[in-house]
């Protein structure tokens, strides 16, 4: 498997991408491995969709990433995940709301969403907990979560 990472700049920090097989398959804050198996291609055209993507999503021009998303992870991590790509831009939905619609707990829900390998592209941050913010385990946690909420809105 071909892999490679790039970084780029965002009002929420520096964020790092890992493109495999034609698809984003991680999203993170802390540097990610440069190339497994090969040369590290110069900005492959993913890599220049993702990044427009990020870049309009922080300018407010919100649409569904038009590049396919490869998130390794459980079935149920997956269904979950699934789930987020649903929530509309600017709502939130709680941790309860999605375990009720997947007929499980809502602690589950939370280890799923905690373990979101791509966020901001599958929104993690539009779920909130019945009674306050939830987490976030993005750079600067919680305040992070509330600059994108605000943004959205």
């Amino acid at each position: 498997m071909n892999s490679a990472s790039f970084s780029l700049s965002s009002p929420v920090g520096d964020l790092y991408l890992k493109i495999a097989n034609e698809a984003v398959v991680e999203l993170s804050w802390q540097a990610l491995p440069q190339s497994i198996g090969g040369i590290t291609p110069v900005e492959p055209l993913l890599f220049q969709q993702a990044k427009k993507w990020l870049q309009d999503y922080f300018k407010k021009i919100f649409y569904p990433p038009p590049f396919q998303l490869s998130p390794s992870g459980t079935p149920f991590q997956q269904s979950v995940w699934d789930a987020l790509l649903h929530i509309p831009v600017g709502k939130t939905v709680t941790y309860g709301e999605i375990a009720q619609a997947l007929n499980t707990a809502p602690r589950a829900v939370g280890r799923a969403v905690g373990s979101n390998p791509i966020p901001l592209l599958i929104p993690c941050h539009r779920v909130v907990a019945k009674k306050g913010w939830g987490g976030y385990s993005g750079m600067g946690g919680i305040e992070t979560k509330k600059q994108l909420l605000a943004l959205e809105r």
